[in-house]
């Protein structure tokens, strides 16, 4: 079995979209999805701070604008890939 990730989610979309195909989710979830992973993102900005969702809009754009200020184009590759194996325990 394959797994397409966001590429099948993208096609997904389209093809729901086309009426080719029925939606994998309803919007209201993707909605959810994201109000949750701006409360992630959110308290991870406020040192680790217990935040409700959803996330109070005007303070997110607030703190996300902060971060867009310092925010540049990257020259690095962005395609490295983490090696996390020593990070588990080995039984």
């Amino acid at each position: 079995a394959s797994n397409e990730q966001h590429a099948g989610i993208i096609n997904n979309f389209a093809n729901g979209l086309l009426g080719l195909e029925d939606f994998f989710v309803e919007g209201q979830e993707g909605i959810n999805n994201v109000q949750f992973m701006n409360a992630i993102e959110y308290s991870g900005w406020k040192g680790g701070a217990e935040v409700t969702l959803p996330v109070n809009e005007d303070d997110y754009l607030e703190e996300l604008n902060k971060h867009r200020a310092l925010s540049g184009y990257k020259t690095g590759n962005d395609n490295l890939v983490s090696h996390i194996e020593a990070s588990f325990d080995k039984k």
